[in-house]
């Protein structure tokens, strides 16, 4: 009797043991597929790119030499405009922005400011420096983030492995210099050319003869250089 019960034993462990290793097996596959299904996270090019909606900005970037950098550690943010933004600037200066490296990149890197800035901490802020160098301001108007007074923000925090995008709907154009500095840098140049030049003080001692025409060259054989020779003005060194 003992050993019919030990065996029943022996059998229910032996069946426990299997159904806890096939639960593990099942959970491991199930944990395996939920890794494959979910979606790998990309560089902020890559990410801007697989979206289908940002393909002037992957040109722009690609002309300005900027992927590399955009593809690097980071972490960015990026203030992405879409195919649409671009196509509000006419096509006649857009091709011209895409053509000029230096004024492309400046206006690229108006567009990222460095480190991770999600929505929760850009709706807190009135202005951020861009990696450009120059500042944006931004603001909160009617429940939604403008960036200049002129870009509305329409999607935030698409996450990157380097970073985070905002989704803006124009172009922002970094500020030119002001009139009132070029108006200044104008009248500077004007009074340094207008200040009278100032001549080194004669020596105390010294005596000077008045300028006269000097006695014209024999030019004969040259028209052009004796008229120059029958004006020229000479000062007699002092005595």
């Amino acid at each position: 009797m003992h050993r019919k019960l030990g065996m029943f034993a022996l059998v229910a462990l032996a069946a426990c043991g299997g159904a806890a290793q096939d639960e593990a097996a099942t959970q491991a596959a199930a944990d395996s597929a939920a890794a494959a299904a979910a979606p790998v996270v990309q560089d902020i090019v890559a990410t801007a790119v697989a979206a289908g909606t940002f393909n002037t900005l992957a040109t722009a970037l690609t002309a300005a030499g900027l992927v590399e950098t955009l593809q690097g550690p980071g972490p960015f943010t990026v203030l992405a405009p879409t195919d649409e933004a671009f196509a509000k600037i006419p096509a006649a200066d857009l091709e011209k922005l895409l053509a000029n490296k230096e004024e492309l990149t400046k206006v690229l890197t108006y567009h990222v400011i460095a480190g991770n800035v999600p929505s929760s901490t850009v709706v807190t802020l009135a202005d951020a420096a861009t990696v450009e160098g120059r500042k944006i301001t931004i603001a909160v108007v009617d429940g939604k983030v403008v960036i200049n007074g002129t870009s509305t923000v329409t999607a935030t925090d698409i996450a990157a492995s380097n970073g985070v995008i905002h989704v803006i709907d124009t172009v922002l154009l970094p500020p030119k210099q002001s009139s009132g500095h070029i108006a200044w840098c104008a009248l500077h140049t004007t009074q340094s050319r207008s200040a009278p030049r100032r001549h080194a003080p004669r020596h105390a001692g010294a005596s000077r003869r008045p300028l006269h025409l000097a006695r014209p060259r024999r030019t004969d054989r040259h028209p052009v250089l004796h008229a120059r020779a029958e004006h020229q003005l000479v000062a007699e060194v002092p005595a």
